[in-house]
């Protein structure tokens, strides 16, 4: 998130000595947008279809990029991408999903766990995607106890766990995070009076790593690991 002064009546009639938030975002050519998943697969996630009734392996494919797109929203807590919002493939003869505008990462509230965020993902159940900002957001129609988020590509779980509370070692995925910025041009700007100290954003991803895997946990625990972690 970067900021810059604009003109009057630029943006809402702002003065020109006022802040606007803007997100800087490299383009891509061939993008196709936008290209939202495939509502049925939200069955598949929570299990009410079965993992052997998707028709391809490109479906399978898919379904388990998008399930890395929700996990890397929670971890750098985006609620931006639901529906057709932000969802994007790149194109060519693969035609992957691409984790593409990330503006609102880290929206305000750097060090909260929001497990809304994937028991209830935003682009399957929009109208939580304004409202997952705390725990205390749960709808009857989403309960603590459910899991409706539950399919995993198995090699992003152990990356996770690699860099995760309980991995030896090494630097944790804020420390990484923080170095690969240090060669940024522009790097963000979060103002500590608006937006908090800027280390609780890069403290926050362990704390929602942590978290996330804990229910990573739980899912293989209820489900199966043969029904949860796929290649």
């Amino acid at each position: 998130r970067v900021q810059s002064k604009k003109e009057r009546n630029f943006v809402r009639g702002q003065p020109p000595e006022d802040f606007v938030d803007l997100a800087m975002v490299k383009w891509v050519h061939g993008l196709r947008i936008p290209s939202p998943p495939d509502q049925a697969w939200r069955d598949v996630f929570s299990h009410a279809t079965e993992w052997a009734a998707l028709e391809s392996a490109e479906v399978r494919r898919d379904v388990l990029d998008v399930s890395d797109v929700l996990i890397f929203d929670y971890v750098i807590h985006n609620y931006d991408r639901y529906k057709e919002k932000n969802w994007v493939r790149g194109g060519g003869a693969s035609d992957r999903y691409v984790i593409f505008d990330n503006g609102l990462g880290w929206w305000k509230r750097p060090s909260d766990n929001c497990e809304a965020f994937f028991r209830c993902p935003p682009v399957f159940y929009a109208r939580y995607s304004k409202v997952v900002e705390s725990q205390a957001s749960f709808d009857p129609d989403c309960p603590v106890d459910k899991k409706l988020f539950c399919r995993f590509r198995r090699s992003t779980i152990t990356t996770l766990r690699r860099m995760g509370p309980a991995a030896p070692a090494s630097p944790p995925p804020g420390a990484l995070l923080r170095q690969s910025l240090a060669w940024e041009e522009c790097q963000p700007v979060f103002p500590p009076d608006k937006y908090g100290p800027l280390g609780d954003y890069y403290s926050g991803i362990m704390t929602r790593v942590g978290a996330f895997l804990a229910y990573a946990d739980e899912c293989v625990a209820q489900f199966g690991d043969s029904h949860v972690l796929f290649d």
